[in-house]
């Protein structure tokens, strides 16, 4: 008698490991799963301000230039699309064509939108230089507008119905990028137009103003403009003199 129940096997104890080391590696994976959960998060917010970084540099670069070259001999009336593509927008945003060796008269931003330059009659003829910046997405777009706002003396937020896209815009060709306004308008809604080539379409997509001629930034119509319509949005920008 005694003998059998020293031979029997201890089963009891094992199970019990066994069980334990399942929950072990249930644990493991949970942890494991919030970890990756995190590592994406981190890495999506850091692409996303590394993005809001490498455009705040490239329009603040365009408007710095624009002053320098025809700002500040009070010459943007002289400013064409080619003109501004050449010898104001950076030449890492124009396409090399290896077939010639040279960069060609196109330039994109970083969202892949073709980049459209020329003057504006804001308060008087060729007093600003103005720029179209493209396919801006809505979380990017407050932050971008908050950063440059400073260099610039008007800004407007472009954005189509929710749903659809926004028009493909059109080179100018000579004319003045003006506010269908007119000079000097203080409307909160304008259309931008060109006097003969229909800019930018022919949706007739309306944008909001968020800094009027040489105001301060307008931080709830910014936000309401960015985070309304289309999920990109177009920024219009116009530079001053000095």
């Amino acid at each position: 008698m005694i003998q059998t129940q020293l031979s029997r096997p201890k089963t009891h104890g094992l199970h019990h490991q066994r069980g334990y080391g399942l929950i072990e590696v249930m644990l493991a994976l949970v942890i494991i799963a919030i970890l990756v959960a995190i590592a994406v998060a981190l890495s999506i917010n850091l692409r996303t301000s590394s993005s809001i970084t490498n455009n705040v540099n490239h329009i603040s670069q365009i408007s710095s230039n624009a002053k320098k070259t025809f700002g500040v001999p009070n010459q943007y009336s002289a400013v064409t699309q080619v003109r501004a593509i050449r010898s104001v927008i950076p030449r890492e945003l124009r396409r090399f064509d290896p077939s010639t060796q040279q960069y060609s008269d196109n330039a994109y931003n970083s969202f892949g939108g073709e980049i459209f330059a020329g003057y504006s009659n804001l308060t008087s003829n060729g007093d600003t230089f103005t720029f179209v910046w493209p396919n801006v997405p809505k979380d990017q777009c407050e932050n971008i507008v908050t950063q440059v706002a400073g260099f610039m003396r008007r800004i407007e937020v472009e954005q189509g119905t929710a749903g659809t896209a926004l028009t493909a815009l059109t080179a100018p060709v000579g004319d003045p990028l003006n506010q269908s306004a007119g000079i000097g308008a203080a409307a909160t809604v304008a259309t931008q137009v060109g006097t003969s080539t229909g800019l930018p379409g022919t949706a007739g997509v309306k944008g909001t103003i968020v800094k009027q001629n040489d105001t301060e930034l307008s931080t709830g119509a910014l936000n309401d403009a960015c985070n309304g319509g289309t999920e990109n949005v177009r920024l219009w920008f116009w530079v001053g003199r000095s």
